[in-house]
């Protein structure tokens, strides 16, 4: 819309010279304020600004006749509006006042540049205004993107950890009445076994006592492989590491699917290993566990930024990590060149 507007108010101000001056100096004064008005659109300062202003009015105290093109000079003024250019150029207009006579049609041009300058001015802004509400409302929509799903993962999380909580109390349940009773008949079969004479009843005893030690241990097993699906790795492994207090702790726990019992289990037991090493021969203030899930499989990663070289690489507890680890058939380094660090990979299973 600028470039608009200069270009209407260039063209009556070249239209008033060629009636003022003639068809040579117009071309001169055209070309020079088409070049004063094009730098100023492009200057990004105050200074060159300032600069460019003061040239206009040289141009006034040059070329007395170029007093058609004030409506340039008063569009490019009206930005900044400082009073000491608009000062300088009325002086020079005092000190030409014999040259210079303003028509009616002069007259009239400067109010329409003003005009044209605060209507794009008002466009202007109220594109900007568009545009901020635009992206104040795309902004709102993203937070609110984010709040839903925070809102659904920690629904997530709650229900998660509500299975859990049951399956951990119908095992305990389980355990505490259905097992008590079972190891009371057990114990009841065998008192009657021992009373009893006749063979045939014996036998019939023996048989009811091995099927309720199948039913015995079926339940046992049905316990433990309730109670191992419950275990919430991640409240586990934050569990284990507040032991880690002296310590700065960059803890991550990036897994979303469910994990396999023997990986899950592996894993905790190798980071109790690992951060019992740390409290015990660490000297540095900062631990990192980072557990991550890829597609096709899990990496651990446990380090510290302690300078104990002296550190062993090959004890009990290493060795029993590592075996764990390829008995998962999984990958097992250590490196000790900066601080101590454990990286495990362990394939998921198909």
């Amino acid at each position: 819309m600028i470039i608009i507007d200069k270009l209407i108010i260039y063209i009556f101000c070249i239209l008033l010279s060629i009636k003022e001056c003639g068809g040579d100096n117009t071309i001169v004064l055209a070309l020079v304020f088409l070049s004063l008005t094009s730098f100023y659109m492009v200057a990004n300062k105050d200074k060159m600004k300032d600069i460019l202003i003061m040239i206009y009015v040289l141009s006034f105290v040059m070329y007395p006749s170029g007093f058609v093109f004030l409506p340039m000079f008063l569009y490019d003024w009206m930005e900044e509006k400082k009073i000491w250019q608009l000062v300088s150029c009325f002086f020079v207009w005092i000190y030409h006042m014999g040259q210079v006579h303003f028509r009616i049609e002069f007259l009239v041009l400067i109010p329409l540049t003003v005009y044209l300058f605060y209507k794009t001015k008002d466009l202007k802004l109220s594109k900007e205004q568009k545009i901020l509400l635009r992206d104040q409302e795309v902004e709102k929509q993203l937070l609110l993107k984010k709040k839903n799903e925070l809102l659904y993962n920690q629904m997530k999380n709650q229900v998660h950890m509500a299975i859990l909580t049951e399956r951990n109390r119908i095992a305990r349940e389980i355990h505490d009445h259905v097992g008590h009773m079972i190891s009371s008949c057990i114990l009841q079969v065998g008192a009657i076994t021992t009373i009893v004479k006749r063979e045939e009843e014996k036998a019939l005893l023996g048989q009811l006592k091995t099927t309720l030690d199948e039913a015995m241990n079926q339940i046992r097993s049905s316990v433990h492989n309730i109670f191992d699906e419950s275990v919430d790795l991640e409240a586990e492994l934050k569990k284990t590491i507040k032991i880690l207090e002296k310590f700065h702790i960059d803890f991550l726990y990036d897994v979303s699917g469910e994990m396999e019992k023997d990986i899950k289990f592996s894993i905790l037991a190798v980071v109790k290993e690992a951060t019992n090493n740390i409290v015990k021969y660490s000297n540095g203030d900062k631990v990192v566990l980072q557990l991550r899930e890829h597609p096709a499989f899990y990496q651990l990663l446990i380090s510290d930024n302690g300078t104990n070289k002296s550190r062993n690489v090959t004890g009990i507890g290493l060795n029993s990590m590592s075996e764990r680890i390829e008995k998962l058939k999984g990958i097992f380094r250590i490196n000790n060149e900066y601080g101590f660090e454990i990286f495990i990979s362990i394939p998921k299973k198909s």
